[in-house]
């Protein structure tokens, strides 16, 4: 079976909520994703009041699970990611929180390049105060199962403020098989 990227957080949420903050976890991290460049040094988004506020717990949130995988804590990264956790990468294939914690952390997948392309309706947006929907676009390069790739996706992410704080409870990675024209 031609086998995918199976891709999470780590790839596509990071450089989503990173975006123009020097000191985030994206600019931090070396592995499992080797190097990154972003195409936009301008925040997705500009809200005011308490949804700016709720969406920088949600960057909080999504830093500390970059930094889970960076350091392979399970720990932190159970914290932040639910065991209910689903993930649909471009393949169509499903894996879970466990899953996709294995490879991240193992190796199995490396990333050279993970580009955000910029688009006007790509955000954090806050839903009744407990759930986030984070939409972005990308162009990645890299590395999985010894299989180089190169791709353009859309993703699409799902966290949900439970358990005492924000827990990322679904991905989708989408290939675009069109390049978007501005």
């Amino acid at each position: 079976m031609n086998k995918l990227p199976i891709i999470l957080m780590g790839v596509w949420l990071i450089p989503t909520l990173a975006v123009g903050q020097p000191n985030s976890a994206l600019n931090r991290t070396a592995t499992p994703i080797k190097t990154t460049t972003l195409l936009s040094d301008k925040p997705m988004v500009s809200p005011s009041g308490a949804k700016q506020t709720l969406q920088q717990e949600v960057q909080k949130a999504v830093d500390e699970v970059a930094r889970a995988i960076k350091d392979k804590d399970k720990a932190l990264y159970d914290r932040y990611v639910s065991p209910d956790y689903i993930h649909t990468n471009p393949g169509g294939e499903v894996t879970n929180r466990e899953q996709e914690f294995s490879d991240m952390t193992s190796g199995v997948q490396t990333f050279a390049s993970i580009k955000l392309v910029p688009l006007p309706y790509d955000q954090i947006r806050i839903f009744n105060d407990n759930m986030a929907v984070i939409t972005a676009h990308y162009n990645v390069t890299g590395n999985d199962h010894g299989k180089e790739f190169t791709m353009q996706t859309r993703s699409l992410a799902t966290w949900v403020k439970q358990n005492g704080g924000w827990q990322l409870v679904a991905f989708q990675a989408t290939g675009v098989a069109k390049p978007f024209q501005k």
